[in-house]
């Protein structure tokens, strides 16, 4: 379960917004909804990766889906979305240090 999920997440976050016919034409934010139940914390952890990286690629696709099932609390989908902003941030800057990519990025995002 981990392994696909992991793979979804590199097909969303390689083939950015052309995802988005993927994500129309199925019922991935479902079954994405029901792995985010999951007992074991890596599955979740993989859930939540996938949904950061569907969020990135196609937005308006994603967030309808969110309300729907109420898959998560807004306050941890908020972290979800920032850490993988940051994460792309720090990457983009070539900034090693995560604490100066989070600085980096609250300063962009707030200033």
């Amino acid at each position: 379960m981990i392994v696909a999920l992991d793979l979804l997440s590199g097909l969303a976050e390689g083939l950015d917004g052309h995802i988005e016919k993927l994500v129309i034409n199925s019922n991935i934010m479902q079954l994405l909804y029901q792995c985010m139940q999951d007992p074991m914390p890596e599955v979740r952890q993989s859930s939540f990766a996938l949904l950061g990286d569907l969020t990135k690629a196609c937005f308006q696709h994603v967030l309808p889906c969110i309300c729907k099932y109420e898959m998560v609390d807004c306050s941890i989908y908020v972290v979800c979305v920032m850490y993988k902003y940051v994460s792309s941030v720090a990457r983009e800057k070539n900034i090693l240090n995560f604490s100066d990519a989070v600085y980096f990025a609250c300063c962009f995002v707030w200033v």
